[in-house]
């Protein structure tokens, strides 16, 4: 028996382990030739060296950055700039000052009142008593020109009564016509004096209604005073009544 087991022992010692069964590491097997599809790409050839491209011109160009930007605008303010000047404090009794040019009026007054109850508006608005001024002086030179146009018309209206006044009636006319205004309107008063230095003095209306009342009223035909001095019944002096007063 122990002779058996001896000689199988021996027979075990003398013969070639299997791979794997005595702890060495079996040998590896050779990885297989890949295929067409499983073959790697071959490295992309290297792209030999080129000029590079030109600019684009035209309107390949791309848009510049700066274009449209004004240079400056949001540069930071100089480290040595003075500060501005504030403006001088507004007082509401300087806007009373203003005054109207002499030549647009010579004998015009600013309305104090009136300059009294805009100077605070102008003064939170911040107009100036010099910007006032000219805002008066603009108003007063619309005013004047128109006021002289309107007198311009009635002037001409006045005088085209008065001519045809001169026609119609003769001396005799007038005399009892401005006897009939001094028998109607006292002599020196303030209506006598408004007919004699306005268009009344020179209306058609008027005068025919002066006429009758001087032939059937009035025993003394002859104009008073102020008639005779100053009648304005297609005489000059009211023509150059209304005259002066446009002067």
């Amino acid at each position: 028996m122990n002779r058996l087991l001896m000689k199988l022992a021996g027979d075990m010692r003398l013969r070639d382990p299997e791979p794997g069964t005595d702890g060495a590491p079996p040998a590896s097997t050779p990885a297989p030739t890949p295929t067409g599809e499983e073959k790697p790409a071959d490295p992309a050839p290297a792209t030999p060296a080129t000029d590079p491209a030109p600019a684009p011109t035209g309107d390949d160009a791309p848009a510049d950055p700066l274009d449209g930007v004004t240079l400056g605008e949001n540069k930071p303010a100089e480290p040595n700039a003075q500060p501005a000047t504030p403006a001088p404090e507004i007082n509401e009794e300087d806007y009373g000052k203003v005054a109207i040019d002499t030549d647009i009026a010579s004998d015009v007054e600013v309305d104090q009142g009136a300059m009294k109850a805009v100077a605070p508006i102008l003064k939170e608005a911040g107009v100036t008593p010099e910007t006032a001024g000219k805002l008066v002086n603009a108003l007063a030179r619309y005013q004047v020109e128109q006021f002289k146009a309107r007198n311009a018309e009635r002037f001409a209206d006045n005088k085209r009564m008065h001519d045809a006044a001169v026609q119609k009636y003769s001396k005799m006319d007038f005399a009892q016509i401005n006897a009939g205004i001094d028998a109607a309107f006292k002599p020196g008063g303030v209506m006598n004096y408004v007919i004699r230095h306005s268009e009344i003095g020179n209306d058609p209306e008027f005068l025919a209604l002066m006429l009758w009342y001087g032939q059937h009223k009035p025993t003394n035909t002859q104009p008073a005073g102020g008639g005779g001095g100053g009648g304005t019944t297609g005489q000059a002096a009211g023509f150059n009544g209304i005259a002066k007063a446009w002067d």
